[in-house]
């Protein structure tokens, strides 16, 4: 009895000290920007397909509550490529997405960890010297889940997000960035 007691009074004095030193979550409009890594799905079963490209993506977002956020994004996925064959020649696809999407959020001290879903307008094209060849535009699912450090008005985001597409297969991007929030006076 004794020993339950001591462990509840300090989980309950830890809790509370972890609470005090806790710094405020900044809530209002924000900016950000990362470096991304795009990887294009294989769906066309072409060897030698580089799909892999470092590119950017940009984002303005609101967060509404500690849990909350709402964020419209652009996305420029890069190019897959693969050497000119006989006699298709040479393969090259391209996409970028603008997307909005709901953030729910775990804030813990200093650390937020959070998931992502929401609505993406993807726009690929395709084409070889033979026959594949398009230009496609569609709305489709997208999810993906992160964690963001933050430090005042700075953030340092790292997150994983899949995008679904129509015609070149599903789009996998890792990304590591920086947000910023502007301080905005909230009404409680």
């Amino acid at each position: 009895m004794t020993r339950t007691l001591i462990a509840t009074v300090l989980i309950s004095v830890s809790a509370t000290a972890a609470a005090v030193d806790a710094p405020e979550i900044v809530k209002g409009p924000y900016i950000g920007g990362s470096v991304t890594q795009a990887r294009f799905d294989n769906s066309f079963a072409i060897n030698d397909l580089d799909n892999k490209n470092t590119r950017w993506k940009g984002e303005l977002g609101w967060r509404f509550a500690d849990q909350f956020a709402v964020e419209a994004t652009y996305v420029d996925f890069g190019k897959a490529s693969a050497p000119p064959v006989l006699p298709a020649g040479a393969f090259s696809s391209t996409a970028h997405a603008v997307e909005i999407s709901a953030l729910g959020i775990i804030p813990v001290p200093y650390v937020d960890l959070f998931a992502r879903v929401g609505a993406a307008r993807v726009t690929s094209s395709a084409n070889d010297a033979a026959n594949i060849a398009f230009d496609d535009s569609a709305t489709k699912f997208t999810y993906g889940w992160g964690a963001q450090w933050n430090w005042r008005n700075l953030g340092v985001r790292g997150e994983y997000q899949k995008f679904e597409t129509g015609r070149i297969g599903t789009l996998n991007l890792a990304s590591l960035g920086l947000t910023w929030t502007f301080n905005v006076p909230m009404t409680r």
